[in-house]
């Protein structure tokens, strides 16, 4: 019994660092999404001038 609490917690524990690295990723993806998105701006700003 003790051992299959265990590797449910591990199997959780496990689970739960693969979901923060996704997330991070996700974050860091999203945060570069942002700056591409600001410099097709600025790029169209400068050739609308």
């Amino acid at each position: 019994m003790l051992i299959i609490v265990i590797g449910g917690l591990f199997k959780v524990k496990t689970a739960y660092k693969v979901l923060l690295i996704f997330c991070k990723h996700s974050a860091v993806s999203g945060q570069r999404s942002v700056v591409s998105g600001q410099w097709s701006v600025v790029s169209g700003q400068r050739s609308a001038v």
